[in-house]
């Protein structure tokens, strides 16, 4: 499985659409649609940074280790069962939107 098909499981795991992870991540929409296309990878702080925002490391985004079993994350307990908006889940996360 390809970086960008990794990426695209996670975010799709976690229910958000490539806008909503824009938002969340400080990431450009258009490059999460490279990463997930494979037409670009990210550069070592973005990997990083994906990797943080995913709780995974960066082997499992770059292949070198198993894909985490699908598991209730932070993030879809706190957009589920807590409600919280696009804004209070990126003031949670520490991002500024």
């Amino acid at each position: 499985m390809s970086f960008g098909e990794r990426l695209k499981k996670l975010r799709k795991q976690e229910g958000l659409t490539q806008e909503e992870l824009a938002k969340l991540s400080g990431i450009s929409v258009s490059r999460i649609v490279t990463y997930e296309l494979g037409t670009r990878l990210p550069k070592v702080p973005t990997l990083i940074k994906i990797a943080s925002f995913f709780s995974v490391s960066t082997d499992t985004l770059l292949g070198l280790a198993d894909m985490p079993a699908q598991t209730e994350t932070s993030i879809r307990i706190l957009r589920k069962k807590h409600g919280f908006t696009q804004t209070e889940l990126a003031k949670r996360l520490g991002v500024s939107q």
